[in-house]
């Protein structure tokens, strides 16, 4: 059992940890998901990780880093206002944290500190898994603080064609003034953007650091390093302007997940723990439920009741729900009754479940919705239950699952591929349509 965490002294103290292990440094540390990504991962993978928050006063810093050795931790990540400052007390620092100028990551081995920076690496993965690429292409970079740095790092290592960098105030040769970001855009569309500023994050959600419409029509791809909320001002305009946007969640997983393979000698992590751990994230993000929609066989079930397990709320799978209000199965509702009826049902169940969460806010709930319940009269029903996630799974995988199930209505045909491919290219727009999040398993 652990006795003493930093967690639990006062705000800017330096206190000592007997048992390891690892930490985040900053000032001030508010509520902070680092923890749900270390512990959880520690939890998945059998590892004792005893993640905790060590609010340093900068004139604390150096001694906190120098302490680190002694108090047994395996190593910490370093947040705002100290990635730069940290840099001078380590022992060692990989490249990274030289080109970038900034340390997001210290591990201490034998009393050896040595820098890195995770955090281009974690914008790295988010655009591997969104599917954007930056070779041959033209970023604008709107910011110019700390994660600038490990951004512009980014787009220089993956050959971008011309990297544009804006800000309010200009203090470097690169950096052009922010009013002419829109002018940039219109004699050449923007293939990305990468906003890196905090304009726009909570409690500050109606901020927009460009307000001109033309800007976002002449960006092709829009990415915010913000994550609360998960969609951003910035979002919705790059959205509305028939754009595809981003927020800065993943790079947050990633990052973490690459601090904790560093802190715990850890070669690869499975990217189905990754996923659930990002689904944990959503998790300590919302204070109602987590939602789980997606074609018959995409998994949300199993996935639903492993995050129950993991979290402790209730598990509530739509097509369960229906069958014990109506005392039979979803079959034979079909048989005697129809599809229309049953879709009738899955109405009235999204009312019910709205009315249970409105009745009982303190209780939580991860949600399985049946994979017909995306329709445009219950999107509404869906969002305002929670957080939705879109567990997203190609055709084949889906038909090689289902081939030889008989459990299923609408899989009577024997051709079971271009039956849910059909379903698929019917529903696939407003599964994405009410979601928050889209995930691949």
């Amino acid at each position: 059992m652990h006795t003493d965490h930093i967690a639990n002294g006062p705000e800017g103290c330096i206190l000592k940890m007997e048992n390891k292990r690892s930490g985040l440094i900053g000032h001030p540390l508010g509520h902070s998901i680092s923890p749900v990504i270390h512990n959880y991962l520690g939890k998945r993978l059998g590892i004792d990780v005893d993640y905790t928050l060590m609010d340093t006063l900068k004139e604390n810093l150096e001694e906190q880093i120098n302490n680190l050795a002694g108090n047994a931790i395996c190593g910490v990540n370093v947040t705002v206002p100290y990635k730069t400052d940290v840099i001078k007390f380590l022992s060692e620092a990989d490249e990274s944290v030289s080109a970038i100028g900034a340390c997001n990551t210290i591990v201490i081995r034998n009393g050896i500190s040595t820098g890195y920076n995770t955090d281009y690496l974690g914008i790295g993965r988010a655009f591997e898994d969104y599917g954007i690429t930056l070779k041959d292409k033209r970023v604008a970079i709107i910011g110019a603080g700390g994660a600038s740095k490990a951004v512009r790092y980014l787009c220089e290592s993956e050959g971008a064609r011309e990297i544009l960098q804006f800000n309010r105030t200009v203090r470097e040769n690169n950096v052009l003034p922010l009013t002419e970001a829109s002018a940039c855009a219109a004699r050449s569309p923007f293939d990305v953007v990468i906003q890196s500023t905090s304009v726009g994050m909570y409690p500050n959600c109606d901020d927009l650091i460009i307000e001109d419409p033309s800007f976002y029509e002449n960006s092709l791809a829009g990415y915010d390093i913000i994550y609360n909320p998960l969609e951003t001002r910035f979002m919705k305009m790059m959205r509305q302007s028939g754009h595809r946007s981003y927020n800065g969640l993943r790079m947050l997983l990633y990052q973490g997940v690459e601090a904790f393979k560093l802190f715990n000698d850890v070669p690869a992590i499975d990217h189905e723990i990754e996923m659930d751990c990002f689904l944990n994230m959503l998790i300590s993000m919302n204070d109602r439920a987590l939602v789980l929609c997606g074609m018959m066989g995409c998994g949300k079930s199993t996935i639903g009741r492993r995050l129950s397990a993991d979290t402790g709320y209730d598990f509530i799978d739509t097509d369960d729900f229906i069958e014990s209000r109506e005392g039979t199965s979803i079959n034979e509702i079909f048989a005697q009754k129809g599809e229309d009826a049953f879709r009738k049902m899955e109405h009235e169940t999204l009312v019910e479940l709205n009315g249970m969460l409105d009745k009982d806010p303190d209780r939580k709930y991860v949600i399985s919705l049946g994979g017909g319940m995306c329709t445009p009269d219950n999107i509404p029903l869906i969002r305002s239950l929670g957080v939705t996630v879109y567990l997203r799974q190609d055709a084949v995988t889906l038909a090689s699952r289902l081939k030889n199930d008989t459990q299923r209505p609408l899989l009577k045909d024997d051709d079971t591929l271009k039956t849910i491919t059909e379903l698929l290219n019917k529903r696939e727009a407003l599964y994405e349509e009410a979601s928050d999040e889209i995930v691949d398993y």
